[in-house]
């Protein structure tokens, strides 16, 4: 069985689009305080899942109520100042070859300095062709 989409972020895409974010370059604030870091978070991806389902790229990052990118952790940042406190998110939105040109720029054309590196993904597969264990 399939899992319906969650499409709450899909009105803050179509403001953004509407509004002329996409391919702006500009930074989309969305409204309100977030109540927490995990509810940021959570906002965060259903963004990001919004943008895809309309081909679209959108990078969406969590900040403080001072504007601080806040990375609890990931890839050795300091932890979130207070996961309790409310946090705000906030995205750009590229069509794909725009985004596609940003994340090159981005790189200097070296897949070494993407974030997330495609091509060297760990390797995960349990069973061969043929369906034996890998090894």
């Amino acid at each position: 069985m399939l899992v319906k989409a969650d499409t709450r972020a899909d009105p803050l895409i179509e403001d953004a689009i509407g509004k002329g974010f996409m391919d702006a370059g500009e930074v989309y604030t969305v409204g309100g305080q977030m109540p927490s870091h995990d509810v940021a978070n959570q906002a965060r991806i259903l963004i990001g899942n919004a943008a895809r389902r309309r081909n679209l790229s959108a990078g969406a990052w969590v900040t403080d109520l001072d504007g601080e990118q806040c990375l609890d952790g990931w890839k050795g940042a300091p932890p979130c100042a207070d996961k309790n406190a409310p946090h705000l998110v906030k995205f750009k939105l590229w069509s794909k070859d725009s985004g596609r040109t940003h994340v090159f720029r981005q790189s200097g054309g070296d897949p070494a300095n993407l974030k997330y590196n495609p091509w060297n993904r760990p390797k995960t597969r349990k069973f061969d062709d043929q369906g034996n264990p890998a090894s």
